[in-house]
């Protein structure tokens, strides 16, 4: 039987996740406004993609919105400052410093594959 997405509906007013940080263009929020995938997914492939908005200095203070690939919405030191209930039982709640390489990015998101 196929899993529900626990965060699929798009929510702009109230975003299932906030993450703060420094990304490549300066201080940066991130709302996630909708995942496509379910997290258990989202892991096995590299190419997950987020709805998101993105607030940076680049922005002018307003939010751009679109969609990301999951590692590159969180490129930078990011932290999660806020979330939904059941967001954390997903994506790790650590904060996620830059990393070399997409798959360490993806283990420090999602944990490790023996927590499952």
């Amino acid at each position: 039987m196929r899993k529900k997405n626990p965060f699929g509906k798009s929510n702009f007013d109230t975003p299932h996740a906030i993450y703060e940080g420094e990304g490549p263009w300066g201080h940066c929020t991130v709302h996630v406004i909708k995942t496509y995938q379910h997290p258990d997914n989202e892991r096995k492939n590299r190419y997950a993609k987020w709805l998101i908005g993105a607030k940076t200095d680049a922005t002018h203070g307003s939010f751009d919105y679109g969609d990301s690939y999951v590692h590159d919405a969180l490129i930078g030191d990011m932290q999660l400052v806020s979330s939904v209930e059941g967001w954390t039982e997903y994506y790790s709640p650590h904060p996620l410093l830059a990393q070399i390489s997409d798959s360490v990015l993806l283990h420090e998101l999602y944990g490790s594959e023996d927590n499952e």
